[in-house]
């Protein structure tokens, strides 16, 4: 296995844990509504975790990795433009819809940051391994 899939793997089940037990803890309260119902919040948490790290973190780190290569990327931006990104398509997605209201400009924009804060949990020990040597 060589050292950027090692890295990947360690980042990927850090975040797979850290995703689904927030979820667990935030779905248990009711706070998730229908993503997470408060009766089952261990089946939906599972799948809500391996779907954000497996088809959100894991490509975005990816991709970041190799632009911050490139062009010596400060470690603060990817998890900056993650947040802006999933803002962004949320905003694009009611403009299609054709319900957009102001208002939901700061909405996306926290549910941006929360998925931000989710996406430190595999970026950072992904650093973690590179600055190690392992990569």
């Amino acid at each position: 296995m060589t050292p950027f899939w090692r890295r990947h793997l360690i980042a990927s089940v850090i975040s797979f844990v850290m995703v689904t037990g927030w979820l667990a803890i935030l779905g248990s309260f009711g706070m998730l509504g229908a993503i997470v119902p408060a009766d089952q919040p261990w089946e939906r948490s599972i799948l809500g975790g391996m779907t954000l790290t497996l088809g959100l973190f894991f490509p975005w780190a990816a991709m970041a990795e190799w632009i911050g290569r490139a062009t010596r990327l400060p470690l603060w931006v990817p998890p900056l433009l993650l947040m802006l990104a999933v803002a962004t398509c949320g905003i694009v997605v009611e403009l299609f819809v054709g319900s957009f209201h102001p208002s939901f400009i700061l909405t996306f924009l926290t549910i941006g940051l929360i998925a931000a804060v989710m996406f430190c949990g595999y970026w950072v020990p992904l650093q973690m391994g590179r600055r190690a040597g392992e990569g």
